[in-house]
């Protein structure tokens, strides 16, 4: 076993290392957010997705409709206040609490997400708790509700926080990160924490594997600064439904930068989350 420990325990240091760098830029961002004026309160995952039918004129695009971004669920009422139009600008909180009452609509969704260094695809669904599997060239992990599970070298290794074990230790850490941070509700939290988007204008989405060829694009209204952080060459691209397609930022913080995309590749489709064994 301390052949496999050591191995698992060299291999994670190298990969986690951006992405623990990553984390800690996002750390301070939540914190940012969660006392930013504009608090938004993460929705129950176990609600029932909202369904109140919404009037034309709340629906409405000012751009030509797009066949490509119908959906099979109705627009959440959280999001009759938002309107997309180019130069308009649209409170931070209120973007925030929108899409996530969509995703939950959705149900389901699955996401690319890159760094500098390595990718990653994820499905997940609300089916009502949330539940995912993320898989790289290196590693698999698996969430269901509260339990997870890692995938080194062929071999499972369940989350379990009273064990001793250092492999169990090394993977129950992974999950947990994991967990937090592949979470499309992490995405709504960057929202929140900027007062305001600017809406640049309708167009091209920047990577051609987003579920969608076209989108609004959104930047935030001045630059953003948390806590020693920041975020430049930031980007969202949304739909008339509110469904994310791309969304990309450059965080920087003590002279370390790195750059994350997350490229929405379905939303409501049907997905599996495999069983560990």
């Amino acid at each position: 076993m301390k052949p496999f420990r050591n191995n698992l325990y060299e291999k994670l240091l190298v990969q986690c290392k951006p992405q623990l760098t990553l984390v800690l830029m996002m750390t301070l961002f939540l914190l940012a957010a969660c006392n930013s004026e504009n608090d938004t309160t993460a929705p129950e995952e176990n609600s029932e997705p909202n369904t109140t039918e919404t009037s034309p004129e709340n629906t409405e695009s000012t751009k030509p409709t797009n066949d490509e971004t119908s959906t099979s669920f109705e627009t959440p009422q959280q999001c009759n206040t938002i309107k997309f139009e180019k130069d308009a600008l649209i409170n931070g909180g209120e973007l925030a609490h929108c899409m996530m009452e969509t995703m939950l609509a959705a149900k389901t969704g699955s996401q690319f997400a890159q760094t500098s260094t390595e990718s990653s695809n994820v499905d997940f669904k609300f089916d009502p708790q949330y539940s995912m599997y993320v898989e790289n060239e290196d590693m698999s992990i698996i969430i269901h509700e509260n339990t997870g599970w890692l995938k080194q070298e062929g071999q499972w290794i369940e989350e379990d926080d009273t064990s001793e074990d250092m492999d169990v230790i090394l993977a129950t850490n992974t999950i947990k990160l994991t967990r937090v941070f592949s979470h499309p509700y992490m995405i709504t939290q960057y929202l929140a924490a900027v007062s305001q988007w600017k809406v640049i204008d309708f167009g091209e989405v920047p990577d051609n594997k987003a579920f969608v060829k076209t989108a609004w694009q959104l930047v935030p209204e001045g630059p953003v600064n948390l806590e020693g952080m920041t975020l430049s060459d930031v980007e969202l691209w949304i739909t008339d439904e509110y469904l994310g397609a791309y969304y990309v930022s450059t965080g920087n913080i003590a002279g370390i930068s790195e750059t994350t995309s997350n490229t929405f590749t379905q939303w409501g489709e049907p997905i599996t989350i495999p069983e560990p064994f």
